[in-house]
């Protein structure tokens, strides 16, 4: 996947923080100016500030890591972005054959998932594989005289950790609603055809 930084934004604190090596490569679009900090001073100045990669980062990062792994969502959204959704969203672990969305529920949150799950509307059951994102439809285009009411369900094929993400914070990123009504539209013919109107 991939992720656009803009300006003042931090790249590599994690890599630094946890001792592990670089998950990914960045490369300019044009010429920058940046401030490179050795990893060791790095390190101390978060200690002096009782910060560490446990306490604070872990969750945040794993967090982060899930939704950009949804690609179709994820793409070109900023890094302070992904930063942001990590702090105001939520894990849940799932057991197979837990719902992810229930047929009727009114939540105003899409479900993003690393595994296999299957969506199911009427007798029609799709498999859908991860990671992707279900709760979509209801919430960003269809039906919005009951906006968040769910005509299906999905149930986890598997057991995984999934996140949680608020609608009305993703409502005030554009590049995210662009790649959901992008997605919307592949899922059209593939899923949402199965739909009975509510």
């Amino acid at each position: 996947f991939s992720s656009v930084i803009g300006d003042g934004e931090v790249i590599g604190d994690i890599g630094a923080l946890s001792d592990n090596p670089r998950m990914a490569s960045v490369k300019t679009l044009n010429r920058v100016s940046y401030l490179e900090i050795p990893s060791n001073l790095f390190k101390e100045s978060m200690k002096a500030m009782n910060i560490d990669y446990i306490g604070h980062f872990k969750a945040l990062f794993e967090k982060r890591l899930l939704f950009q792994s949804a690609w179709e969502i994820s793409k070109d959204v900023p890094t302070i972005v992904f930063n942001e959704i990590a702090q105001k969203s939520i894990f849940r672990r799932i057991k197979k054959g837990d719902y992810l969305i229930q047929k009727g529920e009114n939540k105003n949150s899409i479900i993003i998932f690393p595994g296999n799950a299957i969506f199911k509307a009427g007798r029609k059951q799709v498999k859908l594989k991860g990671p992707t994102l279900v709760g979509e439809h209801g919430s960003f285009g269809y039906q919005k005289s009951r906006l968040a009411e769910r005509p299906y369900s999905v149930v986890a094929d598997e057991a995984m950790t999934v996140l949680e993400v608020d609608n009305d914070f993703i409502k005030g990123v554009p590049v995210i609603l662009d790649n959901i009504r992008l997605l919307m539209r592949i899922r059209e013919k593939m899923l949402y055809h199965y739909l009975t109107p509510v």
